[in-house]
């Protein structure tokens, strides 16, 4: 086996004692070819369409397909067979560094140099998503011969139903065309008309995959990030026949309490006379005079008293048999539906009755194993099941809406679903006409009898702005109208209306919440958390062999090229379970503090599975195929995230030996009924798993809702110190437990140096100290702010996307927690609470030409960066020894006992034989580390340079976009002043970073004449718009976001200082935010 020197101790163990191998690429996708023939007979029982049809691509820029009349062609050259996207068949153009995406967030970042050897031909790899092997953008021709055989009935119609074509579909028969439809969400149906001729008759469909309507190209239901922008028919193909007289449409509305359902039935009389007719539901029948035209009959049914409601804990289904007969024959329909209601009362969802907090998550339109949605029940039954598992009982479809199956999956295992019109952008654009009506009227009828389907909300946050307000408003009023039986909301997130049933926002939400605090909710109605969580883990690269099918992560094999690139691929298995670890007790102290706070009726995590698109997010403990990554269970999230969680609202999780612990204990039960006569036993555990503290709290009746069980109140003088423990809350008699680690410190550790040197500076007594061989703990105060800033989260979302975000840079720390550094400071392998204040004032540092064998602790980098990074690190320097730490403890100590206990943990360990590092360092190489420069700059990644500034204030004005905060351009200020920045080319900006400026009033203007630039309408800190903006003080030591009104076009910024701060102009950084929602 290989020893991998380069990469530290942790690459040499993981070399060594694991047998190192790098991971697998996806293995070469074959496209299945086409059998069998493009013709069917359809006999009195219709046909199914599936299999082999013929197909013709047209021009993707200047289609000719109708022009030629394609329509009359009595089949094609080439096969294919549906139902499946004609690009996973191995129809369409290769990828080239040319081809025009749908919707991808951050796009001109390929463009950068980092990016350029995935630009050549034979090395095409796009970084935001996952990549199809073929594309194809336009309109596809369809063609198959159907035979009327000699038993096909007469008088009816024959009906062609296409379940799911992508986008629309134009169907001609033997010529003629029959019509157009543009749903995403429902089927399209098409009547062929009747008493065709027996024979053969030319079927053909033409589907169109642009974008016909602007539903916003970054839609889940349109965007190549998510499903993908294929082109085909994906679900059921069929002819049926269809009387005259038919069942149009049924819709089923229960009452739980009653336990009966009110029908409507809607019967379509198309013989141009009355019609008597008789219709049977279960044992009811009626007898019926039809008029021409559209019937509505009503009729309610009994279940019986005794007959099983439906909810999440008990999805009980009852058979709803209809039949219609009339002269032209019988018809019958089978249904399932689920006695159940859903009702806002206050802030409060009552499921019959019942209060039910939402464990949401979201379904963002990611199935890698194709690029489409699954279109079989089987399929969303493990799909949504894995979900059930970990506790969630409700899923957001973020702007798209599921198919049927999906629905019937949600049925069958009690899960409240929120499909959406498919709309993320500005739904009231007048391209739209009715279509958004119609579309959510479309998704009611056809979905509406599902039990599951509980909310509808009208796309993703739409655009702020009173037309969209105006035009939601009226729109959720009119759905409400429209049907009653699902709650109704105007959108998720951005705009709400008076007519709202729910409320949907991000706040409150995030980490003020954690640790004991909560929530305070400003909503009447009840609220759902929107797209809560969002942290990030690092990549799983076994992940990469399990894509078989016509999606490729080609997004993957940059981020582990770039890793083997910069060394640390052989530690990716550690970063993968160290950041995962973090990344779910970010995701508990989310969890639990939605389910303490009054007011909050849900929460919709983002997500416990990976996002794979808009740079890639990699948020969940379940990859982008739904299966765990090895760090976390579904049994594990369970735990926290189900309807009977006992919590421990911890205002801290550092103490001292001296202090105590005081807890406040609540239940959050969502379950049936009442527990009555409980106990709720809680536990202090150590290390090795053993108590040391327990005690109980009896005769609890848990309620429906927050049940304040008590207070936890203990002394911590018997434990040992410093160390770990572990409090656990369990249900005596049950398998419900929750637990949370904590850290006992000593009260008073010993933090004088001894016979070590503390130095801060990198200066000729720190080089004089080493050659005399002193041992030195060096917290450097000085070096460069382009080394990345740590934080105790983890990234938010992806650093492609929110390249602007500097707050949170990193995925947490490796840590060799066996080195005898930590014998006084107890720590795990990843970041557990005792680093979270530290962390929090600390820089990692880039390593450069730093020795990786010194590392004991180690950030680790979002994967977009992959560098090697160092916290504490210990070095031989000639006759020297030096142990690097990047916080500065002795600042800490004195209000943070995790920092004094770890600076006592250093120093003792200093102090001590041990500390005999063999891993040799030049002091100028780690000079130059803490001078290190990065080009994280949007500025200098796309190329910007100043193109002009005020006259009295040239000096250094470089400094403002090289990319490093700790480089200040300053300069005079007499009155006014304004600085002109080239970007390169024309570019579109939301918005503008400003980093340690001491700006107060000034203005924007973007485009691309310089001598007529645009003023930029600005979003003051209420999200009003204004023209001008003005910073507060602190903008001098903080990095402020400037957002602009909508997307702003051009080459050429200029920001025009109108006042400061002060007398000098400061400018540490100035950055520009790309769109990327």
């Amino acid at each position: 086996m290989k020893k991998i020197i380069s990469c530290g101790f942790f690459a040499t163990l993981i070399s060594v004692t694991y047998g190192y191998s790098k991971p697998e690429y996806a293995p070469e996708y074959v496209p299945p070819a086409a059998s069998g023939q493009a013709e069917i007979k359809v006999g009195a029982e219709g046909a199914d369409l599936s299999g082999a049809w013929t197909i013709r691509l047209d021009d993707e820029k200047k289609p000719v397909g109708e022009q030629e009349q394609w329509f009359d062609q009595m089949g094609f050259k080439e096969k294919i067979n549906l139902p499946d996207a004609l690009q996973n068949a191995g129809f369409g153009s290769p990828v080239t560094v040319d081809t025009e995406w749908m919707g991808v967030s951050g796009h001109h970042l390929w463009f950068t140099k980092k990016y350029d050897k995935y630009r050549e031909e034979g090395n095409i790899k796009v970084p935001f998503f996952l990549q199809p092997e073929r594309r194809f953008i336009g309109d596809a021709w369809y063609q198959k011969t159907i035979v009327i055989g000699k038993d096909a009935p007469k008088n009816k119609d024959l009906i062609l139903a296409l379940e799911r074509p992508h986008w629309s579909s134009t169907v001609w028969l033997d010529g003629e065309e029959i019509g157009t439809n543009n749903s995403l969400g429902v089927p399209h149906v098409f009547n062929l008309g009747k008493n065709l001729n027996r024979g053969a008759h030319n079927l053909v469909v033409k589907v169109n995959n642009t974008l016909l309507l602007p539903v916003g190209s970054r839609a889940h239901s349109v965007s190549d990030e998510t499903q993908g922008a294929w082109n085909g028919i994906i679900g059921d193909i069929n002819l049926s026949w269809r009387a005259p007289v038919f069942i149009q449409h049924v819709k089923v509305e229960t009452d739980y309490r009653t336990r009966s359902a009110k029908l409507e039935l809607f019967i379509e009389n198309n013989t141009g006379a009355a019609q008597k007719a008789g219709v049977q539901v279960l044992d009811q029948k009626k007898a019926l005079n039809l008029s021409a035209g559209l019937n509505e009959i009503a009729m309610t049914v009994n279940f019986g008293a005794e007959a099983e409601l439906w909810r999440e804990f008990h999805p009980v289904l009852h058979d709803l048999d209809i039949s219609l007969k009339s002269n032209f024959g019988a018809e019958s329909k089978e249904l399932k539906v689920g006695l159940r209601s859903i009702e806002a009362e206050g802030q409060k969802f009552l499921v019959n009755g019942n209060e039910t907090f939402m464990r949401g998550t979201l379904d963002c339109c990611i199935f890698p194993k194709t690029g489409y949605p699954p279109m079989d029940k089987e399929t969303w039954l493990e799909h949504l099941g894995k979900m059930k598992a970990s506790g969630i009982n409700h899923v957001r479809f973020h702007s798209w809406c599921p198919p049927k199956a999906a629905f019937e999956a949600g049925d069958e295992l009690g899960m409240y679903l929120m499909p959406e019109i498919h709309i993320w952008g500005n739904p009231s654009d007048p391209a739209f006409g009715t279509w958004v009506v119609d579309e959510g009227k479309r998704i009611i009828d056809e979905y509406g009898n599902h039990p599951s389907f509980i909310f509808f909300t009208h796309g993703n946050e739409p655009w702020r702005g009173e037309l969209n307000s105006t035009f939601l408003s009226n729109l959720t009023k009119e759905l409400r109208t429209y049907d009653s039986r699902m709650l109704h909301t105007a959108s998720a997130n951005t705009i709400q209306s008076e007519f709202d049933e729910f409320t949907c926002t991000t706040q409150p939400r995030g980490r003020n919440g954690w640790k004991g605090v909560g929530f305070n909710v400003p909503h009447n109605n009840p609220f759902i958390q929107h797209e809560a969580g969002q942290w990030c883990a690092y990549p799983n690269f076994d992940e990469m062999k399990k894509y078989i099918g016509p999606l490729k992560p080609k997004n993957f094999e940059i981020f582990l090229e770039q890793a083997e690139e910069n060394g640390v691929l052989p530690l990716w298995k550690r970063f993968l379970h160290a950041s995962g670890k973090l990344q779910m007790l970010c995701y508990k102290e989310d969890c639990e503090a939605a389910l303490a706070s009054d007011g909050i009726s849900g929460t919709q995590l983002l997500g416990i599975s990976d996002f794979s698109g808009q740079g890639t997010s990699l948020v969940g403990y379940l990859d982008a195929f739904m299966d765990e990554k090895g760090y976390f269970t579904k049994a594990q999230f369970f735990k926290f995230w189900n309807w009977s969680v006992p919590l421990a609202r911890m205002s801290s999780y550092v103490y001292k030996n001296a202090d105590s612990l005081n807890v406040p204990v609540i239940y959050a039960y969502f379950g049936e009924g009442e527990l009555k006569n409980q106990t709720l036993i809680w536990e202090v555990k150590d290390a090795s798993g053993k108590v040391c503290i327990a005690d109980e709290f009896m005769s609890l009746d848990i309620k429906s809702g927050r049940n304040q069980v008590g207070a936890i109140s203990t002394s911590l003088k018997s434990l040992s110190a410093p160390a770990n423990y572990t409090l656990l809350l369990r249900l005596k008699g049950t398998e419900v437990e929750n637990s949370w680690e904590f850290m006992v410190c000593e009260d008073a550790p010993k933090t004088k140096p001894g016979n070590v040197m503390v130095h801060r500076k990198m200066d000729a007594e720190l080089e004089a100290a080493l050659k005399a061989g002193k041992s030195v703990l060096f917290m450097p105060e000085e070096y460069s702010r382009a080394h990345p800033k740590l934080s105790f989260e983890p990234v938010y979302w992806n650093k492609f996307l929110f390249a602007h975000n500097k707050d949170r840079v990193t995925l947490g720390l490796l840590i060799d927690d066996a080195h005898p550094v930590f014998n006084n400071f107890p720590t795990a392998e990843h970041t557990t609470w005792g680093w979270e204040n530290i962390l929090g004032n600390s820089y990692g540092l880039v390593m450069q030409e730093l020795p990786q064998d010194g590392i004991i602790v180690r950030p680790i980098d979002d994967w977009n960066e992959n560098r090697q990074l160092g916290f504490i690190m210990e070095y031989k320097v000639g006759k020297g020894k030096i142990l690097v730490c990047m916080a500065d403890l002795f600042k800490l100590k004195d209000h943070d006992p995790a920092a004094r206990q770890l600076l006592n943990s250093l120093l003792g360990y200093m102090n001590s034989r041990a500390f005999a590092p063999d891993t040799e360092m030049q002091l100028k190489d780690l000079s130059d580390a803490l001078s290190y420069s990065s080009n994280t700059s949007m500025m200098l990644n796309i190329g910007a340079r100043i193109q002009a500034v005020n006259h009295a204030w040239k000096k250094s004005q470089g400094q403002a976009i090289d990319g490093d905060e700790g480089t200040d351009w300053l300069g005079k200020f007499d009155g006014s002043g304004f600085i002109t920045i080239d970007l390169g080319k024309e570019t579109t900006l939301q918005g503008l970073l400003l980093t340690n400026t001491n700006l107060k009033e000034f203005e924007v203007y973007h485009g691309n004449d310089l001598k007529n630039l645009t003023m930029v309408t600005l979003k003051d800190a209420d999200f009003k718009d204004c023209m001008s903006l003005t910073l507060d003080a602190d903008a001098a030591t903080s990095s402020k976001k400037v957002w602009f009104k909508g997307e702003s076009v051009g080459r050429y910024l200029r920001i025009y200082i109108k006042s400061l701060h002060g007398r000098t102009i400061k400018f540490g950084e100035i950055d520009v935010i790309f769109v990327i929602m």
